[in-house]
């Protein structure tokens, strides 16, 4: 059967995920897999209607599409986002609707799920038959067993296109809205304080009028002075291209824009507000691909204890995916969400009082300097980053010093005091006697600091 695979990574033929289906091009010699370079080669693609066409082509003759590719921040790379996009704009779903496909991804395992959450509903939404694809770490592939959980991955997929079966649906297709926002009339707060650095960041177009007078009545109604930027007034030249350069210099190999502006005004800001609108699945492209070049400043939170919010234009709702990618992000951040505020309600007064609240509360997290507790989120996905950072110190040396420095190398075996305690727990709980009684009063023990902390209040 003829696959086309959409390999996402801007680093093409070295792409580790690429590696992966040219494993199952040695393994199944029967099967001819036409590889597409469309991370690589996006800003061609773009420009070039022939180039993307004759990706169309191969894939309205193909029997399935594999989408390769690595996962970035919590999603695909830009680059990939770009051309989706591009699907979507033109009109051309009809050319993948009823094809069979699935995902190769490779990552640290930090957040692949909602990497493949988009990937998958994209390709419902373009009527695609998805079979639930591959998430490997980087070097899986190393290993026979994980070998073996590859090929029997790839062969559900072959013989889900041979036996022409239906793969369940997950996500409920997208209900747009041609809703108008219409605020009333919203007086500037009469003294602008100048006491916090508090920036606004938005992409949006001419076009985007709903977002545009959203940002306008939460400007309109902070107390503080509100730097407002937009992203088409910013250089970035492209996506993060994976190079990985940036590990040992904390400097991108792009001289465009972007380092510098992240570096004069979002890390020394005590307040970032974020202001886009939802296009398909996600943000958008231009909003991911500057995210993504965030990365030159490695797995090091930089923004950590900033107040952070959102206000979104669009189906926020509908897209669960880009809501747990936000919070995530947040969280991995070590920043305080304040809050989302969407136009969603398609009612002008309430929005209006929604993004009024919605200034009242950051500017009481920053007067309060309040940071809300942090989920499993941040836990799990903060010991993912320890792990690997302290395992690959030697490449990572930035973002090494930068763990050591903050004492996040929170590792439990270095917790002499947990150690010697639970040492002592042990002989007590296996003494006879001593054993039955402490099981008895189990609760009592477990509640005992938590009343005298309230004794004391």
């Amino acid at each position: 059967m003829d696959l086309v695979v959409l390999n996402g990574s801007p680093k093409s033929d070295d792409s580790i995920t690429l590696h992966y289906v040219k494993y199952l091009e040695k393994k199944y010699p029967q099967h001819n897999f036409i590889k597409h370079h469309v991370g690589n080669k996006i800003k061609s693609i773009l420009k070039d209607k022939k180039k993307f066409e004759s990706i169309l082509n191969d894939v309205s003759r193909s029997d399935g599409v594999i989408w390769s590719v690595p996962v970035y921040t919590c999603t695909v790379p830009s680059q990939l986002i770009f051309f989706i996009d591009r699907i979507f704009d033109e009109g051309y779903e009809d050319v993948f609707e009823g094809k069979y496909c699935t995902a190769i991804t490779t990552s640290a395992k930090f957040y692949d799920h909602t990497a493949h959450n988009y990937l998958k509903a994209s390709s419902e939404d373009m009527g695609m038959k998805y079979v639930d694809g591959f998430s490997a770490m980087m070097y899986d592939l190393l290993e026979d067993d994980k070998r073996k959980d590859f090929r029997k991955f790839s062969e559900i997929f072959f013989r889900y296109i041979k036996d022409r079966a239906k793969p369940p649906k997950e996500f409920f297709s997208v209900q747009d809205s041609d809703f108008s926002y219409e605020p009333r009339d919203v007086r500037n707060v009469s003294k602008k304080k100048k006491d916090y650095d508090i920036i606004l960041i938005s992409d949006h177009t001419d076009e985007d009028e709903n977002l545009k007078r959203m940002i306008g009545v939460f400007v309109k109604s902070m107390k503080y002075k509100v730097k407002v930027f937009n992203l088409h007034d910013i250089e970035v030249k492209g996506g993060c291209l994976g190079c990985v350069r940036c590990v040992n210099t904390a400097s991108c190999v792009y001289k465009d824009q972007h380092e510098d502006f992240y570096e004069k005004n979002i890390k020394p800001a005590d307040a970032v507000v974020y202001a886009t609108k939802i296009k398909n699945r996600s943000l958008s492209a231009r909003w991911e691909q500057f995210y993504d070049r965030s990365f030159y400043n490695g797995h090091c939170p930089r923004t950590m204890g900033q107040q952070l919010g959102y206000i979104i234009s669009g189906p926020l709702k509908q897209n669960p995916n880009i809501k747990e990618i936000l919070k995530s992000r947040n969280e991995m951040g070590l920043t305080n969400l304040v809050g989302i505020v969407t136009d969603e309600a398609e009612d002008s007064h309430l929005i209006t009082d929604l993004i009024q609240q919605f200034s009242r509360d950051f500017s009481w997290s920053l007067e309060n300097d309040f940071m809300r507790p942090y989920t499993c989120r941040r836990e799990g996905g903060h010991k993912i980053f320890r792990d690997l950072i302290y395992e690959m110190k030697f490449v990572f040396t930035q973002d090494h010093k930068f763990y050591k420095k903050h004492d996040l190398y929170d590792f439990p075996q270095n917790k002499y005091k947990t150690r010697i305690k639970n040492f002592f727990l042990k002989i007590l709980l296996n003494t006879p006697g001593i054993k039955e009684k402490a099981q008895e009063k189990m609760t009592e023990y477990m509640i005992m600091p938590l009343e005298e902390v309230i004794d004391n209040a």
